[in-house]
């Protein structure tokens, strides 16, 4: 047989007590929380009479600080000098003219073959350059591959006058050597080579980088088709 069950009296203390102890126990836990929920209540009621009152409050304007860049006055660049054929310019270290331009056969030169003529005719335009400096040497840079020729040509309706090229082993009877000397108080004459012009062409202008032999800026040299030389073939 299980044996008899066992009642749990509870004293009389603990009912007058316990009771009374319970309730204010919930009481104050149940305040604290409504108390927490009217402050946090109040502070956002604050934070939002703050917030319209500062949108309400007119802000000074920002005061604008000055731009170097769009305040400095634009400085246009200088107009590229222009000359016509058998003009000389002045370039400071150096003299430059345009004394002709022809067309017809380019005398070439290989290692096999000193001097041999091209098959096709070509617009030839001889140049001379004179170091002014009675002491310093002038190095010619010539025209170098992949990158922007120092002289150029285009006609009077902005066509290109291509330049040509013949190659690493043949080069121009006349032409200044890429890295050759201007040496003091020197003349030189150098001799560019350009394709045909088109039909009808009236007139050409040929820009020179005077950085060929170390000058700053360009020169535009007018160079009237009427002025161009027709060889014999």
């Amino acid at each position: 047989m299980p044996p008899p069950s066992k009642k749990i009296e509870v004293p009389a203390w603990a009912l007058t007590f316990g009771v009374p102890l319970v309730s204010l126990a919930l009481g104050y836990f149940i305040g604290r929380e409504h108390l927490k929920y009217q402050m946090l209540s109040a502070f956002k009621e604050v934070g939002k009479e703050m917030s319209k009152g500062l949108n309400n409050i007119p802000m000074p304007p920002f005061p604008s600080l000055p731009n170097p860049v769009a305040d400095a006055p634009l400085v246009p660049d200088p107009p590229t000098p222009k000359i016509s054929i058998g003009k000389t310019y002045d370039a400071g270290k150096f003299t430059v003219e345009v004394t002709e331009a022809r067309v017809g056969s380019v005398r070439l030169r290989d290692f096999q073959n000193p001097s041999f003529e091209s098959a096709s005719p070509f617009l030839k335009v001889t140049l001379l350059f004179q170091n002014k400096d009675d002491r310093k040497s002038l190095r010619f840079r010539g025209n170098q591959p992949f990158s922007t020729p120092y002289f150029r040509i285009r006609d009077d309706v902005d066509n290109i006058v291509q330049p040509v090229n013949f190659g690493m082993m043949i080069k121009v009877v006349g032409a200044i050597e890429n890295a050759g000397n201007l040496k003091p108080e020197e003349s030189l004459q150098h001799l560019e080579v350009f394709e045909v012009p088109l039909p009808k062409t009236q007139k050409l202008t040929l820009t020179i980088d005077l950085a060929c032999f170390d000058g700053e800026g360009e020169l535009q040299v007018d160079i009237p088709y009427e002025n161009v030389q027709e060889e014999n073939p």
